[in-house]
């Protein structure tokens, strides 16, 4: 697949690429990604509760960050945790917990919205 980047991205690191991620989520925490607002993600699974492993369309030489938001109509205590990323795989695991730091799925019906930051570059 070709590749077409918008020319201007202001930061320290050379070549940053971000992708950004949409997810609906079902029962059991079942995730539907949304292609057309997912370029770049080729696919998303739920590996247990609240554990999910997202692969990337790309090869990119260096993972930089990741950001989460969930998009839900009452008030949730969730957080993200970053668990693995795996270059050569293409992936980056992560796990959503609750207040008290248990894994959990984010609630059916929710939205979740994600970036991910990666270098193409040794530089």
């Amino acid at each position: 697949m070709a590749k077409i980047y918008e020319q201007f991205s202001y930061s320290l690191v050379k070549k940053l690429v971000s992708i950004f991620m949409k997810v609906a989520i079902g029962a059991s925490g079942a995730p539907t990604l949304s292609a057309s607002d997912s370029k770049g993600v080729a696919s998303i699974v739920r590996n247990s509760a609240g554990n999910y492993t997202v692969t990337f369309s790309e090869l990119y030489y260096a993972f930089v960050m990741a950001s989460f938001l969930q998009l839900k109509s009452s008030a949730e205590d969730v957080t993200f945790q970053v668990l693995a990323v795996s270059m050569s795989a293409k992936t980056v695991q992560f796990l959503c917990k609750d207040g008290a730091g248990a894994a959990v799925d984010p609630s059916s019906g929710s939205t979740l919205y994600a970036e991910f930051k990666f270098k193409e570059s040794s530089v």
